[in-house]
């Protein structure tokens, strides 16, 4: 094992700086975890593709590549973390093509409702969204 690849294995914290189009922030990466968080100081809500691109998920391939080619135990995890934000990813455009498709019958109460719910202060939206996870964590719960 190379000194690199020794010191890697005692990292329980990588952060990655970011410049992208004037815009600075940082991905950190907890290699003792698997996790990956995007710290950003910036007051904009949009979703991550949105706001940064394919560059954090550029970044997560190349870093659980370069662990897999140095066969640090962590590599498989944060793949299966890079996964499932694309699948979380996949998932959101689908159901925004179901929903704003011209055959809803719902199309427009739905789109009032987003309208609404923009109107919402972030702060208040955040703390709706982690309400009905737990809601929806607590109707499953039953059912194993």
């Amino acid at each position: 094992m190379q000194d690199s690849d020794y010191l890697l294995h005692q990292i329980r914290l990588l952060i990655i700086p970011v410049v992208q189009h004037r815009h600075i922030y940082m991905v950190a990466v907890d290699i003792k975890d698997a996790d990956f968080v995007i710290i950003d100081n910036s007051n904009f809500v949009q979703e991550i593709s949105a706001r940064y691109g394919q560059l954090p998920a550029l970044l997560k391939r190349y870093l659980v590549d370069y662990l897999r080619s140095v066969s640090h135990p962590i590599a498989d995890a944060l793949s299966v973390i890079a996964q499932q934000l694309q699948l979380d990813r996949l998932r959101v455009k689908y159901l925004y093509t179901i929903l704003t498709n011209e055959n809803n019958l719902r199309k427009a109460a739905i789109e009032n409702e987003v309208l609404e719910y923009m109107k919402i202060p972030a702060g208040d939206r955040k703390q709706i969204k982690e309400n009905a996870a737990a809601n929806i964590h607590e109707r499953l719960a039953p059912f194993g």
